[in-house]
């Protein structure tokens, strides 16, 4: 297996075998930056050390070339659970620590926050395990019969802190001859319980095409939610399985060429938008193209997409996500067509300065991450959630954002120093071949940067620069003693009319305990903080408000009669800000 296979197969590997990524980031200091080692220490919510966890450490983001084998890690904690991994090259790497029996890794209250997903070279982490919960119930077949070996299944739809997950939680677990069974090491949050006939111990129901069922006896969009607490036991969740059939959905994957690798197959994602839920098949070779069926379908609206690897170092292909309908009949015919999959590539410029900011710290552009994000609402089928597609940058700077489909872009950064900040974006103009300022004051960023398939974008430049500011503060209610929401989002507007569509001096926020917010690697200038309670029912591909024209007028409108001002100038790091929400 090539480098470029292996970090991809081994993190799968790491995902199925229940491995679970850190969230905590701790500070570096310049003695432990030139060390070479990321430490830390992994504990139980009740403070002792976990001892003999397997620890594993990767690179993050996707190097063009791919990452060699050797710059994959795994140790195991000592007794008291503490962990240490040496000679690293600076870079920005993830952690990931196995899962247990009995713990799961601590909820994260504030999804989306792309800073607490990885580390450097200096860090020291202190991972937090929590007692896993627990759901157990019956299986009965729909005569009332106890389901022997039926497959049973959790789906997260929401974490302990609100956030939409749609995520499978876990392996299924089989029925005992008594059709109970108990799914365990689950996460707090909200989930919807399935059930199938599948069985691999006993004989399958008369109908082979017989649809999972939930809790108690549904169909996925009128499932019963089932709330989990960190070292709960839910008990009762039984299941009876309906008669209901399912229906075939079925056709063929054409386009792309034919891959010089017999194992780069199409695959096929059928994707329920109710509950997010996914069935993946592996297309079959037929003549010139690829058929593939599914014959498990239960009525309901679905969106599907095929992929496919590209050979070496070519990019990928996808189909465009299309939606599907089942309602009481086949489906069949429905042709998907793969396109290229395009790039963003360009240079990442660290623009000179004096000295601006006193930083006992020196980072390289090595340690710089990018997060290409679509403007348009990510679909179902996406194979990644928000921000979780990271690239990283050369020591020379130069990147490769690959992969993308068609659509409209913007790039966010993690900047390794608070000193820095994203200045401006950069695209050649396509009349004289110069700069053309794109992201930049003044300058509107609604378009952002178009992709269109078999069509890449280069030349772009990101000119990242020194003296940026951070702002803490809390939120407090405007009447004393009144509660605030359960989630509120903190929004800092630039006051400057020239930068009123300047998107990168734009900035958000979840707020974490008890109000509290921060900001870092902000552009110096005035700005105005409002704050909007979150919707319950706000998705994880959520967009930031500032890139809808409309929103982005409506909350300066909103910012500026508030006039919470803050003036934050370069390098200054402001503490203690007060926001009062009415």
């Amino acid at each position: 297996m090539s480098d470029k296979r292996f970090l991809p197969a081994l993190v799968t590997f790491c995902l199925t075998a229940g491995l679970i990524c850190l969230l905590c980031l701790s500070p570096v200091t310049a003695d432990a930056q030139q060390s070479g080692e990321i430490t830390g220490r992994v504990v139980t919510d009740d403070g002792k050390g976990a001892s003999r966890v397997s620890v594993v450490l990767y690179p993050a983001g996707s190097r063009q070339g791919g990452v060699p084998s050797s710059h994959v890690a795994l140790v195991t904690t000592d007794e008291d659970g503490n962990f240490r991994f040496t000679d690293l090259t600076p870079r920005v790497y993830q952690v990931s620590v196995s899962q247990t029996k009995e713990y799961v890794l601590s909820p994260m209250l504030d999804a989306g926050e792309i800073r607490q997903n990885y580390y450097r070279v200096g860090d020291n982490v202190t991972i937090t395990l929590s007692r896993g919960g627990v759901i157990t119930g019956r299986v009965t077949t729909p005569e009332g019969d106890p389901m022997v070996g039926g497959m049973v299944s959790a789906t997260m739809l929401r974490d302990a802190g609100g956030n939409r997950v749609r995520q499978f939680t876990g392996r299924p677990r089989l029925t005992d001859d008594r059709g109970i069974y108990r799914l365990y090491g689950l996460a707090p949050g909200v989930y919807v319980v399935s059930a199938s006939a599948a069985s691999l111990l006993s004989p399958p129901l008369p109908d082979a095409k017989q649809v999972k069922a939930y809790h108690p006896s549904s169909t996925a969009d009128t499932a019963t939610e089932v709330t989990v607490a960190s070292g709960g036991e839910v008990t009762g969740i039984d299941i009876a399985l309906r008669n209901d059939r399912g229906y075939a959905v079925s056709g063929t994957v054409v386009g792309s060429g034919n891959p010089s690798s017999p194992y780069l197959v199409p695959t096929v994602s059928l994707v329920n938008l109710a509950t997010g839920s996914s069935l993946n098949r592996s297309a079959n070779r037929v003549g010139n193209s690829n058929g593939f069926a599914f014959d498990d379908v239960s009525d309901g609206e679905y969106e599907i997409v095929a992929r496919r690897g590209g050979d070496n170092s070519a990019e990928d292909f996808a189909s465009s996500p299309r939606g599907v309908t089942v309602k009481g009949s086949d489906i069949s015919g429905i042709e998907l067509r793969l396109a290229t999959l395009v790039s963003i590539s360009g240079k990442v410029v660290i623009e000179p300065s004096a000295g601006l900011c006193e930083s006992k710290n020196r980072f390289g552009k090595e340690e710089i991450l990018l997060f290409p994000r679509r403007k348009e609402i990510l679909p179902q089928s996406s194979p990644a959630p928000v921000r979780d597609r990271s690239y990283d940058v050369g020591d020379d700077g130069e990147f490769t954002l690959s992969s993308l489909e068609a659509g409209t872009y913007h790039i966010e950064s993690l900047l390794p120093d608070e000193n820095w900040y994203l200045r401006s974006i950069t695209i050649p103009s396509p009349a004289t071949g110069r700069g053309a300022t794109v992201a930049t004051a003044g300058v509107s960023l609604s378009s952002g940067i178009n992709l269109k398939s078999g069509k890449p974008v280069t030349g772009v430049t990101l000119v990242v620069a020194e003296g940026a500011a951070g702002l803490q503060g809390r939120i407090l209610a405007e009447k004393e003693g009144s509660p605030l929401p359960a989630r509120l989002r903190i929004h800092l507007v630039p006051v400057e009319p020239a930068a009123a569509n300047d998107l990168l001096r734009y900035a958000e926020t979840l707020t974490r305990g008890e109000g509290a917010f921060e900001f870092k690697n902000l552009a110096p200038g005035k700005y105005w903080i409002t704050a909007r309670a979150v919707d319950d029912q706000e998705g994880a591909n959520r967009l930031p408000v500032s890139w809808d024209d409309t929103e982005r007028a409506r909350l300066r409108t909103e910012a500026e009669t508030l006039k919470n001002e803050v003036v934050l100038k370069p390098c200054q790091r402001i503490s203690g800000q007060v926001v009062r929400f009415n």
